[in-house]
């Protein structure tokens, strides 16, 4: 319905997806015929008509293209300039909540690991967005594809690169706070790019219980702890997730629904014994102590990212059998910063062998990796797509453990958030 309708420069070809405040759009600019992604926030309020039936994907829809009939399917508004929004006060951020996420995303705009915002239309329809556009996630690489199964250097390559942009975020005073796989976009040549700053926050502390995330990935510190008065450091929640994405590509599954003892039964075996997690997980002694490391309870003790990318770079295995048991470890020579073009000859032209002696990488093992548990996964949109108060949802298998016969079974997940669809 709304191929080939402009707005501004922009030709649409087609819809990639709705949230809860709006649609993205794949949009090709004319003059260059470069590919693109265009969010579009809807300002009109659509709940009253929602509620009588009306799907909220279908009314966005259905608003943008009778706006666009209206107006010959040309749509023409104006460009706002991207270092104003940095000015904006959090008094005017109260009647456009949407400009924080913006404005928090903007600070962190050149990293080579973080999506681009090129460009931010506004009119009294809708704030338009126009950003780098990427076919696929994390989510879709990992858990349809299977891409990083056999290949421990691809492992290392995204990890490295989301230590570097959550690094680049830490600087600048912006913790990301829904790190998952559908929130990291990939491109042809396997380079991560963070996006959906719609839970972002500029406080490098949080209260406790203050449940900012996806569930799955949430630290414990901002499910459950009690009537604690302590403040906990934001970035070691950010790190905490990146853990359980660690265990997502090497394992394709999460060890738990959510880190709260009460709700998840594996979380709880988990407190009184982490090396449980070889239990459930066939990942090798050399990733369960850095896992240790990652997943600790306490938010302070819980490792830095400086010291997390040394041990990525270095660990030689990252499961027990399979085409993940020998991965080449790499020494780091500069800060990875430098990278200007991050593909993975980049991202190892500043590594060199730990030891000169290894020459293999990572062998394939077709057999052991048949052996490994499968399962159903749950889909979500892409993740250009997020609202600012979808904080639930996320995929990948989950396998929990029966702590009374000690074996792996199918985890049933009961959503305790609710979704905003």
């Amino acid at each position: 319905m709304l191929r080939n309708c402009q707005i501004n420069g922009f030709r649409i070809l087609n819809h990639v997806g709705s949230g809860a405040y709006g649609l993205v759009l794949h949009v090709e600019e004319i003059a260059t015929g470069r590919q693109l992604a265009m969010k579009i926030i809807l300002k009109r309020t659509l709940s009253s008509v929602a509620k009588r039936g009306t799907k909220r994907n279908d009314l966005m829809m259905n608003t943008l293209l009778t706006y666009l009939q209206t107006h010959d399917n040309v749509l023409n508004f104006p460009c706002v300039d991207l270092d104003s929004i940095h000015n904006i006060t959090n008094e005017q951020l109260a009647d456009v909540p949407h400009y924080r996420e913006l404005q928090l995303h903007l600070r962190v705009n050149t990293h080579p690991n973080i999506v681009t915002i090129h460009q931010v239309l506004e009119s009294p329809l809708a704030t338009c967005i126009v950003m780098d556009y990427y076919e696929k996630d994390l989510f879709t690489a990992i858990a349809e594809e299977g891409h990083f199964a056999k290949d421990g250097l691809l492992i290392k390559k995204v990890m490295l690169q989301l230590c570097s942009a959550l690094e680049h975020c830490s600087r600048a005073n912006v913790f990301h706070c829904d790190l998952k796989p559908e929130n990291i976009l990939l491109d042809s040549n396997d380079n991560v790019y963070l996006c959906d700053f719609g839970l972002a926050t500029h406080s490098d502390i949080l209260e406790p219980n203050v449940c900012i995330g996806s569930s799955y990935y949430m630290a414990p510190e901002r499910i459950s702890q009690g009537d604690s008065f302590l403040m906990y450091p934001t970035l070691k929640g950010d790190i905490w997730s990146l853990g359980i994405l660690l265990v997502n590509l090497t394992c394709i599954r999460n060890p738990w629904s959510k880190a709260h003892h009460l709700e998840d039964k594996t979380f709880a075996h988990f407190l009184k014994n982490q090396s449980i997690l070889q239990t459930i997980l066939p990942i090798s002694d050399e990733l369960l102590v850095l896992l240790k490391k990652v997943l600790k309870l306490n938010p302070f003790a819980r490792i830095g990212l400086t010291q997390l990318r040394e041990e990525i770079g270095a660990i030689r295995s990252f499961t027990k059998e399979g085409p993940l048991t020998r991965c080449r470890a790499v020494q780091k020579r500069s800060t990875i910063q430098t990278i200007q073009s991050p593909h993975l000859s980049d991202i190892f032209s500043i590594y060199s062998d730990a030891q000169t002696t290894t020459t293999t990488s990572c062998e394939s093992d077709t057999d052991s990796l048949q052996k490994q548990p499968t399962g159903n996964y749950l889909h979500e949109p892409s993740a250009y797509n997020r609202g600012p108060s979808d904080v639930v949802r996320n995929n990948l298998l989950q396998f929990q453990l029966n702590v009374s016969t000690q074996q792996r079974i199918p985890n049933t997940v009961s959503y305790c958030n609710k979704s905003p669809f």
